[in-house]
Parts: structure tokens; C-alpha cells; sequence
């Protein structure tokens, strides 16, 4: 199973939602049976992830430079990855 997790919420200060999502996606890339990707802007939170990473521009971590991006880039995303499940 192929898994995206969309963090562009996380921001470069950790805090409740970045530990959550960076604790997520580590425990579903240790498993055999599912390849996880995140996209982020903040790709240092998730140092020691053993996924793959997609980089973003930070302008997606404020609400509306997010929300323009998953109408416009997420979807595409989605299918280059070929994911089974977008979390």
C-alpha cells in the first residue's frame, strides 16, 4: 500500500500536530507492507525518516498558501506517487 501524508502544516517550531505526523509516518515506513511519502516544507522535522520526502515551498505553511496548494498541486501529487491513501 502506498501512503502520502500531506504535513504542510508542520511548521519548523515542533509542536503537537508535527510530533504526531512525523511519529505517524515513521511507525507506517517501518512496516512491510506500505511505502509512505510526506510532503513538507519542513524536512528537517522529519530527520531519521526512513520514507520518502517531497519538498515544498514554505509559502504552504500559512492557511491560505496551503489550502491554494492542495486545490492546484496536491491531487497531481497524488497520482505521480500513486498512493492508495492521502492522510
Amino acid at each position: 500500500m502506498r501512503v502520502l501524508i500531506d504535513a504542510t502544516i508542520v511548521r519548523p517550531v515542533p509542536g503537537g500536530i508535527a510530533m504526531y505526523t512525523r511519529e505517524l509516518a515513521v511507525e507506517l515506513a517501518r512496516r512491510d507492507d506500505v511505502e509512505v511519502t510526506v510532503v513538507t516544507s519542513c524536512p528537517e522535522q522529519f530527520a531519521g525518516f526512513a520514507g520518502a520526502l517531497v519538498g515544498v515551498s514554505a509559502r504552504v505553511r500559512g492557511f491560505g498558501g496551503r489550502m491554494l496548494w492542495r486545490e492546484r498541486s496536491l491531487p497531481r501529487l497524488v497520482r505521480q506517487v500513486g498512493a492508495d491513501v492521502l492522510l
